[in-house]
């Protein structure tokens, strides 16, 4: 099982990154349309409204974390679950969770539009129908979570990479034949596209389950409160970790626009996208090693599960540091390249963005453990209490005259803590070692990263002699890394097993 468990990892990591390629070639070429259609003072203005559609990857992830950790350890009892049951608990959750949704985003989304949105007068009318669309969409995506939750627990990655490439394609030609040729209220027609594109996964997840997995998803009322409360209480600390993160990211757009206006916003916004682009490649190996965490924590099996934990975690931070280091030395050109006319201190932003997603990787693979042993309260009050810090701290630092990337600054320190934070949960809701991660993980990939610290020196101190050959010193990066990953990040087993891997293809 051990074999077969692991091979599945692999196929499905190898799934994930095909429609990884995809979408991250789609979506940078779709984010330059989008930019150059809707103009800084338009993309700023969808970013700050308009982020809960943005944000519904981070929502859907959350949410769908909730059903696959119940579903997948329910499923890894074997005979003795009862996956229906589950599932049809969770979908009452997430109904009642939509429609709180809605009401929140009407009631406190009005609200700050009339009072605080840094906007033109004639523009309060757009900035309304953009939210409305937004929390529609938000609330066709919540009630089918369940469904792509079961999906996940089943480990179908080949169908889900199949929609997702179907619905980045879909939302690339809409914005292109529509966008390009029409005259008349672009983000409003904009957030319309957004909106029918993103709900068409969720719609294909829910008819798949019906079709496919109808003994789990056949609708049939539960009525043991027992079972709604425990994932009632399960659902709500997750709520408050998704909510925290909404509320950094938005809360932190909003500050923005308090302090320096539209144009800003629209650098942010480009930053969080690049964000959501460099975060594909390790969430791929994440995505596909969570079912097996979980289901081997189900069957009490803790010791495969940490050894997955600790190679997820290393292997996460190896595939995010491949990508994220050469943006970082080589951000200004990529930038041109990508965008052609960049809002001012975009540059700044994307780089200090990534240096704290990079830190954060550290502990990737903790998140579905800590899920799987379903103690979660302590992890996600801790979690919200130190990220949401990041507001009132920005907020006085812009107060005090502070430059608008400080909010970065302040999430590479927040997101240090966080990560000592979470190491500590981990050794409390588990058989998680400290020892055992910093041997196995964390020193591999210091290495590794102090190894890489020379191109740093090489890229400035041969500023002048990079001029257009920067895309062959972008490949030099990268072979670089590849490298001080095989010398410093590998021990012998994974050398023998990677090596093995290669003699099979010659």
């Amino acid at each position: 099982m051990k074999t077969s468990g692991n091979r599945r990892i692999a196929l499905n990591s190898i799934i994930l990154y095909f429609k990884l390629i995809v979408s991250v070639i789609v979506g940078l070429y779709t984010s330059r349309l989008v930019l150059q259609a809707l103009g800084n003072n338009d993309f700023g203005l969808y970013s700050v409204v308009g982020g809960i559609v943005a944000l519904l990857n981070i929502v859907g992830v959350t949410m769908v974390s909730t059903s696959y950790r119940f579903i997948s350890v329910e499923i890894g009892k074997g005979s003795k679950g009862n996956p229906n049951k589950v599932y049809n608990t969770i979908l009452v959750i997430h109904i009642l969770l939509a429609v709180l949704l809605v009401l929140l985003g009407v009631t406190i989304g009005f609200w700050y539009v009339d009072n605080y949105l840094n906007v033109e007068a004639n523009r309060i009318t757009d900035a309304k129908y953009v939210l409305v669309v937004s929390l529609i969409t938000t609330a066709i995506t919540v009630m089918t979570v369940p469904s792509n939750g079961l999906i996940i627990a089943r480990e179908k990655f080949l169908f889900t990479s199949v929609v997702e490439i179907f619905q980045f394609v879909l939302k690339l030609l809409l914005i292109y034949f529509v966008l390009k040729t029409y005259q008349g209220n672009r983000i409003r027609l904009y957030a319309n596209l957004v909106a029918f594109a993103t709900i068409i996964p969720p719609l294909l997840y829910t008819s798949y389950c019906y079709i496919k997995e109808l003994d789990i998803s056949k609708w049939k009322f539960n009525s043991e409160l027992k079972d709604y409360s425990d994932v009632l209480k399960f659902t709500g600390w997750m709520v408050v970790s998704t909510l925290s993160f909404m509320g950094v990211t938005q809360g932190t757009a909003m500050i923005l626009n308090i302090f320096f206006g539209t144009v800003v916003n629209a650098a942010f916004g480009i930053a969080n996208q690049v964000y959501t682009y460099v975060q594909m490649a390790p969430r791929s190996v994440l995505q596909a090693a969570s079912p097996q965490i979980m289901k081997s924590y189900g069957e009490g099996n803790q010791e495969r599960s940490l050894a997955i934990v600790y190679a997820c975690t290393k292997y996460c931070f190896f595939i995010l540091l491949l990508v994220s280091f050469p943006c970082v030395l080589y951000m200004d050109e990529i930038l041109a390249l990508w965008l052609g006319d960049v809002p001012p201190q975009t540059s700044i932003f994307t780089s200090l963005i990534i240096i704290a997603t990079l830190i954060g990787a550290l502990t990737n693979g903790l998140d579905p453990l800590i899920l799987a042993s379903g103690k979660i309260r302590v992890f996600q009050i801790g979690y919200a209490v130190v990220f949401l810090s990041l507001l009132p701290i920005i907020y006085v630092l812009y107060s005090m005259g502070c430059p608008a990337y400080s909010n970065a600054i302040v999430m590479i320190i927040l997101t240090i803590v966080s990560i000592i934070f979470q190491l500590y949960v981990a050794s409390a809701v588990s058989d998680f070692k400290v020892v055992d991660y910093l041997h196995r993980t964390f020193v591999p990939v210091l290495l590794v990263v102090i190894s890489c610290l020379p191109l740093f020196f090489l890229r400035y101190s041969m500023q002048d002699y990079v001029g257009s050959y920067w895309l062959a010193s972008i490949f030099v990066s990268v072979l670089w890394i590849v490298v001080s990953m095989w010398l410093f990040g590998l021990n012998r087993f994974e050398k023998t097993k990677l090596l093995n891997i290669v003699r099979k293809f010659r």
